[in-house]
């Protein structure tokens, strides 16, 4: 991102709190158990929680219950983007749930599910 845009301004704020400490939510068992350089976590709020990027690339009708569950566990000052097809749900999801702290990226890869992904461009909208 070439800039970053507070989206406080038009977003409701948000009282960001875990439900368990993020020690607890780490699935380092299965993570020793694997002869891996990745981490698993145990659920969406440890990846929440410790990620500085994120991207919710889910169905449109998904957008905000999956938001509104691991949304507000998200990092401060984290990057969140939105891949989905429409986008209302995605903003009314993003503005209602995530913490007024993060930076927000929309992004539409201009295919559908009858168009292959190779070969077509990305766009990016910035708030």
């Amino acid at each position: 991102m070439t800039s970053q845009m507070p989206m406080q301004s038009y977003r409701k704020s948000t009282k960001v709190s875990s439900p368990r400490p993020l020690s607890s939510r780490l699935n380092t068992q299965r993570a020793d158990e694997i002869d891996s350089p990745i981490t698993p976590l145990i659920d969406g709020h440890a990846v929440s929680r410790i990620s500085d990027f994120i991207i919710y690339s889910v169905e449109s009708s998904s957008i905000i219950p999956i938001v509104r569950e691991y949304g507000p566990s998200t990092k401060m000052g984290a990057t969140v983007a939105g891949q989905t097809s429409v986008k209302a749900p995605e903003k009314e999801a993003f503005e209602k749930y995530l913490p007024g702290d993060v930076d927000i990226v929309s992004v539409h890869s201009l295919h559908g599910p009858t168009v292959t992904t190779e070969g077509q461009p990305l766009v990016s909208l910035p708030p």
